[in-house]
């Protein structure tokens, strides 16, 4: 009798070990696809922000310390080697999860051009996912940096408010820099 049971636990835990190292295995497999999949997204999102760039660079983010949400500044160049925008990778916590974004910049106009959400957005729809509306979006693109005022939504000011400190790091480090 006290047999049975054990059969079934060590039957469960072989299967357990045998499940575990598929999965392992599978992850393996498919890891550089994901990598080069969420690269080449990257790079066409870039592209399309700025399409007549020639190339662009990641840049130094050392000063994590002061810009917490800035995860990656790439620095776009045209045709004639000059630096004509910049391009920060966000990162910051909202009320459904993680948020990245994506917020370009001009270096002639000193003005945030673009903004997209990047990855997973598992915001609340209808209340943290109004920060991708033009109610929140208008207050911020095609619009100067320097004195740029960004108010949260009600009704969804955890999102909002994540979104807003984020862009205001960059729009910090913009100026900066």
């Amino acid at each position: 009798m006290v047999k049975k049971p054990i059969y079934l636990a060590c039957f469960l835990a072989v299967i357990g070990i045998i499940c575990a190292g598929l999965i392992a295995s599978v992850n393996t497999m498919t890891a550089p696809i994901i990598s080069e999949r969420e690269k080449a997204e990257k790079e066409a999102t870039i592209l399309d922000f700025f399409p007549s760039m020639t190339r662009f660079e990641e840049s130094d983010t050392s000063e994590s310390e002061e810009f917490k949400a800035i995860q990656v500044i790439y620095n776009i160049y045209d045709q004639d080697n000059d630096c004509m925008g910049r391009i920060y990778e966000l990162a910051t916590k909202g009320y459904g999860g993680d948020i990245q974004m994506f917020v370009a910049y001009d270096l002639k106009t000193k003005e945030l051009i673009n903004l997209r959400y990047i990855g997973t957005f598992s915001e609340t729809p209808g209340f943290g996912s109004r920060v991708k509306e033009d109610e929140f979006l208008s207050q911020i693109l095609n619009k100067p940096v320097d004195g740029m005022s960004i108010d949260t939504l009600s009704g969804a000011t955890i999102t909002s408010s994540a979104v807003k400190k984020a862009i205001d790091e960059a729009n910090a480090h913009f100026l900066k820099h």
